[in-house]
């Protein structure tokens, strides 16, 4: 993504939107609206607080996932 052109085929594949869409069905300022509310992720930089997810922990996981999302 570092063109314009990456950028739009990125939001193509995101959205499921054809390229012809984008270009001509929508105001590109709705975009860039649903572009700022997209949520994003932020990585600490601090590796020993990650956890891995293994076949041992992956149910945990889940479960602390699950609650958070309740």
């Amino acid at each position: 993504m570092k063109s314009p052109y990456g950028r739009r085929g990125s939001i193509c594949a995101h959205l499921g939107w054809t390229w012809e869409y984008l270009h001509h069905n929508i105001p590109f300022g709705i975009v860039q609206r649903i572009l700022i509310d997209f949520p994003s992720v932020e990585f600490d930089s601090d590796k020993e607080n990650r956890i891995g997810i293994t076949n041992e922990n992956a149910d945990e996981l889940l479960k602390k996932f699950n609650r958070i999302c309740q």
